[in-house]
C-alpha cells in the first residue's frame, strides 16, 4: 500500500501497478461513501454534482476498458502513457510472441508477429540496456531464426547484465530491469 501511495503521489502509477490499487481504492470509496451521503443530505450543490461526477467516472471506466480489450492493447496503451519505461515494450514483445504461436511457423502472420516482437525487444533494450530478460528473449528469438552470432551476443549481454546467477536459477528474487549501474530511467 505504501508503494502504491508513493507511486500515485509521484505520478508513476501505470498499467503495471494500477491493478494493485483496486482493493485499497475500493476501501477508500466504501469509507468515503457515508461522508458524501452525509454531505449530500445537507448540501444541494453536492446533490447536484453527484450525478455528473458519477457519469464522468463511468465514461472514463468504459473508455479505459475499451482501450484494454486485449493484452496487446493494454501494453500498447502503457507504451503511449510511459514511453521511457522498458517494461511495456518487453510485455508487448512477449504478447506478440505468444500470438505468433497460434500460427504455423511458415505462416506469414507468424513471421510478421515475430519480427514485430523482435523490434519491441530492441526498443526495450534502448530504454534500459541492462534489462536482462529482454536480452534473454531476444537471444532465444534470434537463435530460433538461425541468427546465431547475434544470439550469442545477446546471451553474453544478458549474463553481463545480470550475472551468471540468473542463468543458474539462483537470482529468482531479483527484479528485471533493476541492475545497479546499468538501469536507465526506470
Amino acid at each position: 500500500a505504501e508503494r502504491i501511495a508513493a507511486a500515485a503521489a509521484s505520478g508513476l502509477l501505470d498499467a503495471t501497478t494500477e491493478r494493485h490499487a483496486y482493493i485499497p481504492l475500493a476501501g477508500a470509496v466504501l469509507a468515503l461513501t457515508p461522508l458524501v451521503a452525509g454531505l449530500a443530505g445537507r448540501s444541494r450543490l453536492v446533490k447536484r454534482s453527484l450525478l455528473p461526477a458519477g457519469a464522468c467516472l463511468i465514461a472514463l471506466t468504459v473508455g479505459r476498458t475499451a482501450q484494454w480489450r486485449t493484452e496487446r492493447a493494454l501494453w500498447e496503451s502503457a507504451i503511449r502513457d510511459a514511453p521511457a519505461k522498458p517494461r511495456p515494450y518487453y510485455n508487448t514483445a512477449k504478447t506478440l510472441l505468444r500470438e505468433a504461436q497460434e500460427f504455423d511457423r511458415t505462416d506469414p502472420e507468424n513471421l510478421r508477429l515475430r519480427h514485430l516482437a523482435e523490434y519491441f525487444l530492441v526498443l526495450t533494450l534502448r530504454a534500459n540496456p541492462g534489462f536482462h530478460l529482454a536480452h534473454g528473449a531476444l537471444e532465444r528469438e534470434l537463435d530460433r531464426q538461425g541468427r546465431l552470432d547475434e544470439a550469442r551476443r545477446e546471451y553474453h549481454l544478458a549474463i553481463v547484465s545480470h550475472g551468471e546467477a540468473f542463468w543458474r536459477g539462483e537470482a529468482q528474487d531479483l527484479h528485471a530491469g533493476q541492475i545497479p549501474g546499468l538501469s536507465v530511467g526506470l
